[in-house]
């Protein structure tokens, strides 16, 4: 895959900030606070969507969702097998995230039944998805998950805009005990409506930028104001953003063991704090860990800004609470997203005694 390289513009990295850290408030509110006028942002907004380096989508509360795990995957297969990989992956139920680059392979999956949960597990530890870097087995009612998906503190670093609003953002925590009693019938139309509403919004009558929640109707803002759901605007992989010299222009993985048992906490509070690092995600199941970030590039004339140094080397920082550490840099040029945050393929709606079932 050859990443599309996009050039921003001032107008661009500004709308980028305010739809990256964008909560439940009015688009006119959003317009006011970026300080540009109601035409440019229009026109950034829509340019950064029809580009396709943003994107809506809408993440379900693991608890609502009645998952009994969520497999956050590191494997390296076989050079050969990788096509086999990412296909089966793709077709494997409860498949959000596949995501591929030259030396491994990334995938999230939402199970909806124990029994698929029990297959999962089988096929990593019998080495049919090829070495498993990192196997996280995550408790979707105790997570270890301080961010989820959250690319507002790798933009604020790439634009050089100094500081975050909403970041970390971690899963949505609305629960899912006496809330389908509320959803049942026109409720759970609306939450499957939901997940599939960046996807169905391909065609002329919904255009990619107005897929975000100013336009919900009742129904479907009701699941964002409870928790159930959590509209995030994503970064998408496949495109490498570009302003004054810098580029995000990798994707890396960072994979360990926690030397001592606690939270995340510490770790990610020296990432940011000592190293000016923000990562996208980071996850952890009690004992290992893995850490999703956006390399960000130097300039075609190989100097730095100062906005994207590191304050701290990052890896001696990391190494204070990790051994076994290994780092995988995929260049975006080589990376493919076969699947990226498709929460529309979940199919565990429904109580805890019926999810799973047709």
């Amino acid at each position: 895959m050859s990443s599309r390289v996009l050039t921003l513009s001032t107008n661009a990295v500004r709308v980028g900030s305010s739809l990256l850290s964008a909560g439940l408030v009015p688009g006119e509110e959003r317009i006011r606070s970026s300080g540009l006028p109601r035409s440019s942002y229009r026109f950034a907004r829509r340019r950064l969507y029809e580009s396709g380096l943003f994107q809506d989508h809408y993440i379900p509360s693991p608890r609502a969702m009645h998952t009994p795990r969520i497999f956050a995957l590191l494997l390296h297969p076989f050079t050969d097998s990788m096509v086999r990989v990412c296909r089966e992956l793709r077709q494997c139920p409860g498949a959000t995230t596949v995501v591929s680059g030259g030396q491994s392979i990334f995938a999230l999956i939402w199970p909806s039944s124990t029994s698929e949960a029990e297959k999962i597990v089988k096929k990593v530890s019998d080495g049919d998805w090829g070495t498993p870097l990192s196997n996280l087995s995550i408790d979707p009612h105790h997570p270890q998950v301080p961010v989820y998906f959250d690319f507002e503190g790798a933009w604020s670093r790439f634009a050089g805009t100094g500081g975050t609003v909403r970041y970390p953002r971690k899963f949505p925590e609305g629960e899912s005990l006496g809330t389908w009693g509320r959803l049942a019938g026109n409720g759970v139309r609306a939450f499957q409506q939901l997940l599939g509403r960046p996807y169905e919004s391909s065609d002329a009558s919904v255009p990619k930028h107005l897929s975000g929640p100013d336009s919900l109707p009742r129904s479907q803002r009701r699941l964002l104001e409870q928790g159930l759901v959590d509209w995030r605007v994503l970064l998408n992989p496949e495109v490498m953003p570009e302003f004054e010299g810098v580029s995000i222009s990798q994707l890396i993985w960072t994979r360990g063991s926690l030397k001592l048992p606690g939270d995340l906490g510490p770790l990610f509070r020296s990432l940011t704090s000592e190293c000016g690092v923000y990562p996208f995600l980071l996850a952890s199941d009690g004992d290992q860990v893995l850490m999703g970030n956006m390399g960000i590039g130097r300039d075609r004339l190989g100097g730095a800004p100062p906005r994207i140094r590191p304050k701290t080397p990052v890896l001696p920082v990391v190494a204070r609470y990790l051994h076994g550490l290994e780092v995988i840099r995929e260049p975006l040029a080589s990376v493919t997203a076969h699947l990226w945050q498709r929460y529309d393929r979940l199919t565990g709606l429904g109580s805890p005694d019926t999810a799973g079932t047709p």
